[in-house]
């Protein structure tokens, strides 16, 4: 788990937090360069505050890059520090290297990461033994599905047709995929990743139709789920490249539904007046970055110099979390993908569909 939410960091600012990022792969050992990105950001807050800079606050910055370590299938290291959090993150893309200075931490790489490798929910269905899986990228872990029902089989009788045990058998299964349904729904309702279902026919199809959650499922794979997690995560993989794909090309055609109804606004200045109004769906480049100064009115203008005084390092990122602080979505894209947008652009009251 993380201990640095992208979800909530905007909502957690302290003056000043440390975000140092640096890629594994490189010239030079990342350790090495880590330590460089430490200097630079001590020099900058030496510069800044002078005498007053908070030495306790660099011990811990140097102790957390002296202890920084890459966990295992990281492309990249982050480190962060302030006067409460102190802590070193693997993201599994490769970040552009620099240290940040803000309010905030700079989330945005461990956000991408995070949309390349899902959260999600994995229901293997089998009458006998069904299981609920919580997936984070190709990682599965059991989730208790507390069930409140029993489970009889069909009668072995060889009378002719259908004996009043097999009719009773047949309701017991009705009334276990009810308490299936039932079970994942309490689960469901804490959070709002999306759910594969996985089972064999016919169980598989009597549970679609009698789910209370279709609008939740976004996949679903017709075979024994199997006991296996890693060959059940290799089963899946598929059908989460196409939920991810699926839910880019969701958030353009909500982009383009929002032009076309005069609701999207797009450029620096009017995505970051609007965040602040109201939550919806932010789409950004990947690469995007932009130092802001902060203006009366709750406007900003784009400042040259990152490291300047009252200036905010990135206002991409600080927009960014305003939006995942109030409930919203954020779609990270490819460079180029929003041009004619100024390359972020924002459609209010979003809701993706589920």
């Amino acid at each position: 788990m993380l201990v640095v939410d992208p979800a909530t960091a905007a909502t957690h600012r302290r003056y000043p937090s440390i975000s140092l990022l640096v890629p594994v792969a490189g010239p030079t050992p990342w350790p090495a360069r880590l330590t460089r990105l430490r200097r630079q950001a001590e020099h900058r807050l030496r510069a800044e505050f002078g005498t007053s800079v908070d030495r306790t606050l660099l011990d811990r910055l140097h102790h957390a890059v002296e202890t920084a370590s890459a966990p295992a299938g990281a492309h990249s290291v982050a480190v962060y520090v302030n006067d409460t959090t102190s802590t070193t993150v693997g993201v599994p893309v490769t970040v552009r290297e620099r240290a940040v200075i803000d309010d905030t931490f700079a989330t945005r790489d461990l956000l991408a990461g995070d949309l390349r490798t899902p959260h999600y929910w994995v229901l293997a269905l089998n009458l006998d033994d069904p299981r609920l899986l919580h997936g984070h990228g190709s990682a599965l872990h059991h989730v208790p599905l507390p069930l409140r029902d029993t489970i009889e089989h069909p009668s072995r009788r060889g009378d002719r047709g259908r004996d009043r045990t097999d009719i009773i058998v047949e309701a017991r299964r009705t009334r276990r995929l009810r308490a299936i349904d039932q079970s994942l729904g309490e689960t469901l309702a804490a959070t709002p990743d999306p759910v594969v279902v996985v089972g064999p026919e016919p169980t598989l199809s009597r549970f679609l139709d009698r789910t209370r959650h279709i609008a939740r499922i976004e996949a679903v794979i017709r075979r024994d789920p199997g006991r296996d997690l890693t060959a059940l995560a290799a089963t899946i993989a598929p059908s989460l490249t196409d939920m991810l794909a699926e839910r880019r090309v969701l958030a353009l055609d909500a982009l383009e539904r929002g032009v076309g109804a005069r609701t999207a606004v797009s450029g620096l200045q009017p995505v970051w007046r609007a965040v602040h109004r109201t939550p919806g769906l932010l789409l950004v480049e990947h690469t995007y970055e932009q130092p802001v100064r902060l203006l009366p009115g709750n406007r900003v203008s784009p400042a040259e110099d990152a490291t300047a005084p009252e200036v905010i390092d990135d206002g991409i990122d600080d927009i960014i979390e305003t939006v995942l602080a109030r409930g919203g979505r954020v779609e990270i894209l490819p460079d180029g993908a929003l041009v004619p947008h100024q390359r972020i652009a924002f459609v209010p009251a979003y809701r993706r569909r589920r």
